[in-house]
């Protein structure tokens, strides 16, 4: 072999072994806050355990509530929301005062995406998506409107014709406290 094809061979030797090395760098820096969420969720306190189920049967959906929260629905309140007009199905509200949950579902044509775009007027984070069970949500945040002090968050699905809306409504001050409890409460919502 001529000593360009050693240099040659002994060059890319090299290369190999630093890129391995490199690799392992990165591999291991990447990795370090996996599954931790972004340092804005990282100091968000753990999630409240959630009990329950509620279920109506009326407008065919479940969801997990926080131990200790109170549930507010009209028993007598018969839903027809194929008329367009939007129903407050459900609300919980937080044993302290702190922040609401309202569950509401109307008629909408529309498909989620026009729904949200139109609702997001003014929202100040990035939108977010989830799926469970088979039902795509969209949720909107506005957490930074100027003199406010509270945080907003609305978490948007369709089925069936139906539009369900989730409007949470917290005090900025119990946002970190309160905010992983929210994504439970959506995690746990089943339309049926």
């Amino acid at each position: 072999m001529s000593k360009a094809h050693l240099t040659l061979v002994a060059v890319i030797a090299v290369g190999v072994v630093f890129s391995v090395l490199d690799y392992r760098d990165w591999k291991r820096a990447e990795t370090a806050n996996f599954g931790k969420g972004s340092a804005q969720t990282a100091a968000y306190k753990a999630a409240q355990n959630l009990v329950g189920p509620y279920i109506n049967d009326v407008v065919k959906m479940r969801l997990w509530y926080p131990d200790g929260w109170e549930v507010i629905e009209d028993p007598k309140k018969i839903f027809n929301f194929m008329d367009g007009k939007k129903y407050e199905v459900v609300k919980l509200k937080d044993q302290f005062g702190r922040a609401t949950v309202i569950v509401s579902v109307q008629a909408d044509n529309r498909d989620l995406i026009n729904i949200a775009d139109a609702e997001a007027v003014g929202v100040t984070d990035d939108r977010e998506y989830l799926t469970v069970n088979g039902a795509n949500m969209t949720v909107l945040t506005w957490s930074h409107f100027a003199g406010s002090t509270q945080v907003r968050q609305l978490v948007l699905t369709k089925k069936n014709g139906g539009l369900f809306r989730m409007e949470v409504i917290c005090e900025k001050t119990s946002w970190e406290t309160l905010a992983k409890t929210f994504w439970e409460i959506y995690k746990s919502w089943v339309l049926i």
